[in-house]
């Protein structure tokens, strides 16, 4: 994606800058502007930053309320972009999120998903301020400082085991984290000291319970001596006996409440003729003497009928009573003989002190699982890490070898900053670039990137040496088509190696069909230099001064 042309208008749509680029290699904005005296001081008031600002906004960044304040609310920016070698028209209101492409509306994310706009990649071409360090704008280069400069410089696979490194690495840096708040609780024990008791703690119980398993062996097949194991089988068999008594208790006792029932029955269905009789005459009913005879003798014989399987049951009842009242005396006394037999062989010594010394054991044990359950959640944070430790070591076989694969390209980097040198320093002046894959360690990041320059450099040898960086990016890059850095870039670098740079980035944008955009103090060119002198007059695109300053009034 590049930009073609960025048109700033205030609230009443008044065009208050139009600025057009050059589709491949340098845009100057250019401010007039003496050196401070103070070489920390800017001269940034001009509005060349701002500019830049509303650049980047165009590729997507984030709104700053410290640069875009309420002034410039409702202010627009139009631009015009090319991607995929189609134009489209953009249009974005300050202090509004909201973004317009060829006339609809995107919200930021959207806008940026349509372009393919990962801004993490931007943070390595577009600089508004010096970078703090040689990679990033963080003192200490982050992990998405390498990620990106990695996928930039085409070592995807490179990129791709270094954050699968990374990944594990705060997956143990969590961990230990969480060890620490552990290790609080032990007044400030060593982890190792920890680790020891919970060894020695499972050990410990491994060696109890194997006892336990010992002790009910003995105590299921106890050795005791011949009377004992009489006694024994005498209780086995009295016991079995009583079961069996108990059983056939049981029986009768549910055919006694049977046969109870029965009788209970047929009592409820006795009735005589004459009861039968006066119920006729309650009813005013008069049965003949015919009816009356034959119902007598019907009652004679439903009586003998009755009567008879009465006595057959309250008989069966009679023979039930007495055998349960057997049984129970049967049972009884194999109950007091079973007690007895049962005293007898509690008092087994060897058999009280098994007993004795399970229980021990048993309340030790449990003692000691207790202890176990507070120090699991530790112990499995340990297992946890050590597994992850092991990961680690996986993950660093795999990045070695992958950064081993890419060795080539390394070389190639390495040359090219090498060939760059000359062309910026007439002085004897060497550059080595490396990408060095460190110990693997636990907490360290696994690489780092080094450009050293050896000879007699001058001044702002660190501000060269990042630029080199954002140049080695501009040319290999396939990603970005462009490259934008403010003039503080350039500040404490001698102006010839600054008028330098900038010619390698024009030379590098044109062979590459890449923009190379810059802001530019004027004191910061090298005058002397009639080749770029002209180069930078001719590819001005905004002059900026004191009298001139970009929105018109003091921002």
């Amino acid at each position: 994606m590049k930009i073609l042309k960025l048109t700033i208008k205030n609230s009443s749509k008044k065009v208050v800058r139009e600025v057009e680029f050059e589709e491949i290699g340098l845009s100057v904005i250019y401010g007039n502007v003496s050196k401070p005296n103070d070489d920390k001081e800017t001269s940034n008031s001009i509005g060349k930053t701002l500019f830049l600002k509303f650049v980047d906004y165009v590729f997507g960044a984030n709104e700053s309320s410290e640069i875009v304040k309420s002034d410039i609310h409702g202010w627009f920016l139009e631009a015009i972009v090319k991607h995929n070698n189609s134009t489209k028209n953009i249009k974005r209101i300050l202090g509004n999120s909201d973004i317009e492409v060829d006339g609809e509306k995107y919200t930021l994310n959207e806008y940026k998903e349509k372009f393919q706009i990962e801004r993490s990649l931007y943070s390595k071409q577009v600089f508004l301020k010096q970078k703090n360090s040689l990679i990033g704008n963080r003192s200490e280069a982050s992990k998405d400082d390498y990620i990106a400069l990695l996928k930039l410089l085409n070592l995807s696979t490179v990129s791709d085991k270094t954050n699968d490194y990374y990944k594990v690495q705060n997956d143990i840096k969590e961990i230990t984290k969480l060890e620490k708040k552990f290790v609080t609780f032990f007044n400030g024990t060593e982890i190792s000291e920890i680790e020891e008791k919970i060894f020695l703690l499972n050990k410990e119980i491994d060696e109890k319970e194997i006892k336990l398993q010992e002790l009910e062996e003995n105590i299921s097949n106890l050795q005791i001596s011949k009377e004992k194991q009489d006694l024994m089988d005498e209780y086995a068999d009295k016991n079995y006996a009583i079961k069996l008594l108990q059983a056939d208790y049981q029986k009768f006792r549910i055919e006694k409440k049977r046969l109870s029932r029965a009788v209970d029955e047929l009592t409820d269905m006795d009735i005589t003729s004459s009861e039968i009789k006066k119920l006729y005459d309650k009813a005013a009913f008069e049965l003949p003497d015919l009816i009356l005879r034959r119902l007598a003798d019907v009652e004679k014989f439903h009586e003998n009928v009755f009567l008879d399987r009465k006595k057959l049951i309250e008989s069966k009842l009679s023979e039930i009573e007495l055998r349960m009242t057997e049984l129970e005396g049967k049972i009884y006394t194999l109950d007091i003989e079973l007690h007895k037999i049962a005293n007898v062989i509690s008092e087994n010594e060897v058999y009280k002190e098994s007993i004795s010394l399970y229980k021990d054991i048993t309340d030790s044990l449990q003692n000691l699982k207790y202890e176990q359950g507070e120090l699991s959640k530790f112990e499995s944070l340990i297992n946890e890490r050590k597994d992850e430790e092991d990961k680690l070591a996986i993950k660093y076989t795999e990045l070695k070898q992958t950064y081993n694969d890419n060795q080539d390209k390394i070389e190639e980097y390495r040359n090219f900053i090498y060939n760059l040198i000359p062309n910026i320093y007439t002085e004897d002046v060497n550059a080595y670039f490396s990408i060095i894959l460190k110990n693997r360690h636990k907490r360290n990041r696994p690489l780092t990137v080094d450009l050293s320059l050896t000879g007699d450099t001058g001044e702002g040898v660190g501000e060269v040496r990042k630029i080199l960086i954002d140049l080695l990016i501009l040319k290999f890059n396939t990603l970005l088509e462009l490259l934008i850095q403010d003039s503080s870039c350039f500040s404490g670098i001698d102006n010839r190696q600054v008028t330098n740079l900038i010619k390698l980035g024009h030379e590098i944008g044109l062979k590459e069909g890449k923009q190379y955009i810059i802001s530019l103090n004027d004191y910061q060119l090298n005058k002397n230099d009639k080749t770029a002198v002209q180069l930078v007059k001719s590819r001005t695109k905004l002059k900026l001064d004191e009298n001139d300053k970009l929105l018109g009034f003091n921002f």
